[in-house]
C-alpha cells in the first residue's frame, strides 16, 4: 500500500477522524497553503487557519492537540488555580510560553497548563524555573491567556500567608475561576483511558496513508487492551503489518519532529561520545552532530522519553 503523496498533519488526521472537517475541506486548505508557501503546513498552522475561518473552535483544536501529544486536555475555566503555585512562574515566562503552573501534585511536582506542546515540551527554561519536571496538561490558548491575566493582574489575587518551611501545605491561596462548575482535581493527574478514543493518532495516520486497514487497526487495539504494556506500534510491528521505520516516521510526524535514517547520515563521533553510554542506552538516544549555536542534534527513538526527562539536557 502506498503512502500518501502529501501527508496530512497529525491534527488534520484527527479532525477528519472525528468528522470535524471533511477530507475534501482539509485537502483544499492544505493545497492552498502548499501553493502559497511551497512547504508542508504544521499542525499548529493548520489549527490557527481553521479557527480563523470559523471551521473549528479553539477548544476543539486544543483537545485534539492534547491527544496528538498524548497529554490530557483540561478546561481551565473549570479549574481551581493555586495562586502561590501559579506565581512560581514569572509573568514574562508565562506569557512567552503560554504556560501556567496551576497546582502542586502529591509527588511535589507541578501541574503545568500549556497551550502549545510543540514548543513548551522542549524547554529547559520552564523546568529550571519550577525546579522540577512538571506534569503537562493542554488548555485552549484563550483560556491560558485569561488565566495568566487573572493571576498576574487581579488586585485581590495576592496576599500570601507566611508559611513555616516544614509545613508547606497549611496555607494555600486558591481562587475558583468559575464557582458554579464542579472540579475534580484527581481527574487531571492521569491520561484518558484508551476506550475514550476511537483510534490513537498513530493508528489514524497509518489508515490515512493506506498502510493499515480499519480491521487490522481494530484487531491491534483489541490486543493492546489485553496487553497494556505494549504500545500500538510494537504490536503492529510484531504482527508484521508495518516496519519499525514506518512507525518511527509517523511518530516523528505525530510530534512534528524531523525523521532521519541513521544509516543514511554521517554521525559525528565526537558529538556521539558527549552522551554517556548508559544514558544513550536508557532512552535510547545518540547525538549526531554539533550545531553552530553550540547545541547538539540528538536522534531519539521515543519522543515521549525526551519530553519528560531532563537527563539529556544536563548531559
Amino acid at each position: 500500500m502506498e503512502a500518501a503523496q502529501h501527508p496530512w498533519p497529525a491534527l488534520g488526521v484527527l479532525l477528519v477522524r472525528d468528522n470535524v472537517i471533511s477530507k475534501e475541506e482539509l485537502e483544499a486548505i492544505l493545497q492552498e497553503q502548499r501553493e502559497a508557501r511551497l512547504q508542508r503546513i504544521s499542525g499548529r498552522q493548520l489549527g490557527e487557519l481553521l479557527v480563523a475561518r470559523g471551521m473549528v473552535t479553539t477548544a476543539q483544536v486544543a483537545r485534539l492537540v492534547a491527544e496528538q501529544y498524548e497529554l490530557q486536555f483540561v478546561d481551565l475555566a473549570n479549574s481551581d488555580i493555586d495562586l502561590q503555585v501559579a506565581r512560581l512562574l514569572s509573568e514574562e515566562l508565562a506569557r512567552r510560553f503560554s504556560a501556567l503552573p496551576v497546582s502542586r501534585r502529591p509527588d511535589g511536582s507541578y501541574l503545568l497548563a500549556i497551550a502549545d506542546p510543540g514548543t513548551v515540551l522542549f524547554s529547559d527554561e520552564l523546568r529550571r524555573a519550577l525546579g522540577s519536571t512538571p506534569q503537562f496538561v493542554v488548555v485552549g490558548p484563550d483560556a491560558i491567556e485569561a488565566a495568566i491575566a487573572f493571576v498576574h493582574t487581579a488586585e485581590h489575587a495576592v496576599e500570601f500567608s507566611q508559611q513555616d518551611e516544614h509545613e508547606p501545605e497549611l496555607h494555600a491561596n486558591v481562587v475558583e475561576l468559575r464557582p458554579e462548575d464542579s472540579f475534580e482535581p484527581a481527574a487531571y493527574f492521569d491520561l484518558p483511558s484508551s476506550e475514550e478514543r476511537r483510534s490513537p493518532p498513530l493508528g489514524a495516520m497509518l489508515v490515512r496513508e493506506g498502510l493499515l486497514s480499519d480491521e487490522e487497526l481494530g484487531a491491534a487495539l483489541a490486543q493492546q487492551r489485553l496487553t497494556t504494556s505494549w504500545r500500538l506500534g510494537e504490536i503492529l510491528v510484531s504482527r508484521g503489518l508495518v516496519t519499525q521505520s514506518v512507525v518511527a516516521r509517523l511518530v516523528a510526524e505525530q510530534y512534528e519532529l524531523p525523521f532521519v535514517e541513521l544509516a543514511e547520515i554521517d554521525v559525528d563521533p565526537v558529538a556521539a561520545h558527549l552522551l554517556p553510554w548508559e544514558i544513550a542506552r536508557q532512552y535510547p538516544a545518540i547525538p549526531t552532530r554539533a550545531r553552530d549555536d553550540g547545541s547538539l542534534e540528538v536522534a531519539i527513538a521515543d519522543p515521549t522519553n525526551r519530553f519528560y526527562s531532563d537527563e539529556l539536557h544536563w548531559r
